[in-house]
Formats: C-alpha cells, sequence, structure tokens
C-alpha cells in the first residue's frame, strides 16, 4: 500500500487550521463564535453595543459599563442544539449528514461603580465550542470525522464617565482553548487509516469602546476588538495506519501561528416611546488577514503551507425589548451574518453559509433580581458548491440556541 501523500498533507493542513482557528479566534459569528452572552442580548439579536443595562456589557462594549450604578451580577447558561448538517453530492446524488449535537455554555458577568466616573467589571464566558460528527468513510472523511473545541475566555474591564453623555471603556482578553479532531487517511488500495489532532493554545488582546448618550432617547455606541497572534506549540498528531507506515506516519508534535481578524462594531439605540426601545448594530470583521496558514511537523516531510484568502465580512443586527408596567419585559431579534470562507476553501470541519437568525424572549423583574429567557433559530442559507470544491454538492445547517439567566443590582 502507498499512502496519498500530497493529499494527505494538504487535508491534514486544512483540517489543523480549521479546527485552530475555530478553537481561539474571535471572529464573526459565522464560525464557531458563541456571541450568546446573555439571554437579555440573545433575545434582541445581540444588537447591545449602545445598550449598557446590565453587566454583561463588557462583552458588547467595555464603556456601557459606564451606565451602571452600584454592583450588579449575571449568571447565565445557553444550551447550543446543532441540528444534522447535510451534504448532498452534486456528482451521486448521495446524501449524508452528520450526528447533532447538545453544547451548554455558562457565562457570569460583574461590575462595581467606585465612584461617579470610574466603574470595573469582570467576565468570563465560553467563547468558542460545539463540534461535529461525520459518519466513518463518509465522502468529506478526509477532511473530518469528529471535531469537539472547547475555550474560555476572561475579561477584566474598566470604564471612566460619564462625562456629559459621553464615557469609555476597556478590556483585556485572556483566551484559552483546546481541539480534538479525528479525519480519514485515504491509501490508495481504497483503505483508509485515521489520524486523531489535538491540542490547546492560549493568548492575550484588548478591546475598547465608546458611549455616548446625547439626549435620553437615544444611545450611540462604538467597540473594537484587537487582531491577536496565537501560537499552537503543543499539538499532537497520533495516526493509526498500517504497520508498513507507522515509521514514517509517527505520532509527532506539530506547530502553527496565525493571526485572528480584528472587529469594529457600531450601535444606535432609540427610544421612540418609553417602554420601546429598538437597536441596529453593524460589525465589520477583518478576516482578509487569514490569508494562507504554514504547519511544522517532527516529520519535516509532512511541514506544509497552504492558502485560505478568507473575505472580509460583515453582521447587521436588529432587535427591541419592550417593557410593561408589571415589570415584564419582551424581546426580539434578527442577524444577518455574512460568510467569510470562498467556496474553494470551504470543508466538512466548519460547514458555514450566509446566516439569517431569529430571537425571542423574555425578563421578568423581582425587586433587584432579574429573571430571563431566551431563544434562537440559526438559518444557514443553503450552499451549492461547484467543482472548484473538493465536495461539490449542496450544504445545509441549522441550529437552535436556548439560554436562561438571572440577575441582580445591588
Amino acid at each position: 500500500m502507498r499512502i496519498r501523500n500530497k493529499v494527505f498533507a494538504a487535508s491534514f493542513a486544512g483540517l489543523s487550521a480549521a479546527a485552530t482557528l475555530a478553537m481561539v479566534t474571535p471572529a464573526s459569528a459565522s464560525g464557531y463564535l458563541l456571541y450568546e452572552a446573555s439571554p437579555t442580548g440573545m433575545a434582541q439579536g445581540g444588537a447591545m453595543i449602545a445598550d449598557g443595562s446590565e453587566a454583561a456589557t463588557l462583552f458588547y462594549n467595555p464603556a456601557g459599563l459606564a451606565r451602571l450604578e452600584g454592583f450588579n451580577g449575571q449568571v447565565s447558561l445557553a444550551a447550543y442544539y446543532a441540528g444534522a448538517a447535510s451534504y448532498r453530492s452534486s456528482i451521486t446524488g448521495i446524501k449524508e449528514k452528520a450526528d447533532p449535537g447538545f453544547f451548554p455554555m455558562p457565562t457570569v458577568f460583574a461590575s462595581y461603580k467606585v465612584n461617579d466616573w470610574l466603574t470595573f467589571g469582570l467576565g468570563g464566558y465560553s467563547a468558542y465550542g460545539l463540534g461535529v460528527t461525520w459518519p466513518t468513510k463518509w465522502a468529506g472523511y478526509t477532511q473530518a470525522k469528529k471535531a469537539t473545541l472547547t475555550s474560555y475566555q476572561l475579561q477584566p474591564s474598566v470604564a471612566i464617565g460619564p462625562f456629559r453623555g459621553f464615557s469609555i471603556g476597556a478590556g483585556i482578553d485572556f483566551l484559552s482553548g483546546s481541539v480534538d479532531i479525528t479525519r480519514g487517511i485515504p491509501f490508495t488500495d481504497g483503505n483508509y487509516g485515521e489520524v486523531r489532532v489535538a491540542g490547546g493554545a492560549s493568548a492575550v488582546g484588548f478591546n475598547a469602546g465608546v458611549f455616548y448618550e446625547p439626549a435620553e432617547w437615544v444611545r450611540l455606541g462604538a467597540t473594537f476588538r484587537s487582531s491577536i497572534k496565537i501560537n499552537l506549540t503543543d499539538g499532537s498528531a497520533d495516526f493509526t495506519v498500517p504497520k508498513a507506515f507507522e515509521e514514517s506516519l509517527r505520532d509527532q508534535t506539530v506547530k502553527t501561528s496565525l493571526k485572528t481578524p480584528p472587529m469594529v462594531g457600531f450601535g444606535a439605540r432609540f427610544t421612540p416611546v418609553k417602554p420601546l426601545q429598538i437597536e441596529l448594530d453593524a460589525m465589520y470583521i477583518g478576516w482578509s488577514v487569514y490569508d494562507r496558514l504554514d504547519f511544522q511537523f517532527d516529520n519535516k516531510a509532512l511541514n506544509s503551507s497552504s492558502e485560505k484568502d478568507w473575505n472580509d465580512s460583515f453582521q447587521l443586527r436588529l432587535g427591541g425589548q419592550y417593557a410593561f408596567e408589571n415589570k415584564l419585559s419582551v424581546r426580539a431579534g434578527v442577524i444577518f451574518d455574512k460568510n467569510p470562507i470562498p467556496d474553494k476553501n470551504f470543508d466538512a470541519l466548519l460547514p458555514d453559509a450566509d446566516r439569517v437568525d431569529f430571537s425571542a424572549g423574555a425578563g421578568y423583574s423581582f425587586g433587584k433580581v432579574r429573571v430571563d429567557g431566551a431563544y434562537m433559530f440559526v438559518y444557514f442559507l443553503p450552499r451549492t458548491l461547484g467543482v472548484e470544491n473538493p465536495l461539490p454538492g449542496t450544504w445545509r445547517v441549522n441550529a437552535h440556541v436556548f439560554s436562561l439567566g438571572a440577575s441582580i443590582k445591588l
């Protein structure tokens, strides 16, 4: 038997690239970013850059912390149900499905206003996660069989203001994540081996924001997250192959590095009548920084360099809430999320597409304590790939997100 060395090197590079990227990059919600920091925000489609009403505002815009009085605490649990992704080949007509998955993600936020102009905040949340499991020896077996991604992010923040309605804020992003992925390796006689890629990485970045409230009926916000250079130094590649290839494909380490995209967001929140708030956010994600990726193995013959050529992308988020006099608030939102992955570099590990998300939720206040719940339906527009991709055909994905949380103000 003889392994297809070029096929292996190319597909392994693509696998590792997507895995590392999805694991730790603060990218758009296209990919594996979990933007649902709180049920209040999730119910409003994440349109929260100009909100500044809860401790989770440090995730959306740290400058919004300046609007909070005293101590604010908040905990929530988001549960992601990933519906079965499906692929129908345009060549064979065969339809194949990934297994559905269920993933819980906790968050915790707190803030404290020290004096009239200084507020500190701290947040902890799972920035990235989820996973995918495809059948053994399916059409895209050499791209992905199983992937599990986990991460956690700690964000201390500070806000100064408000001064005549204007405040500024900044935070430090401490990210830590891990990845565990298995895929097939093809041999010329039609048999397959497998490689399991696992590793962890950590990185530090920063975020900043501004907030302006020129009148009681309007609030404006802008936020920025920096690009971060991530170094994967302890990655491992474990091979299950025929005995004749155990020496050339022995278990070994793999190293790589990449830059994550910068993000810029703008938001405007309006109160046309006192019980009603409406916000529109726009976000720009500089995905064009992800143009290529290089990998170094113990066995230098496996070293690889691959072009990615991702595109810059954007999001539009519209949401709002209506507060009734009996302390009940109802919320709704909609999102358009532009996918950054070009057709030629699309793969089964990250079966992404343009998304339209719909969300709704409610909250009820019991004095100083508030309980909130939310639901979001994530609809991936069907994506059809041509012969420029190794897996031409139509891809379909959907997901459901549920969130429940509680907050306190003292």
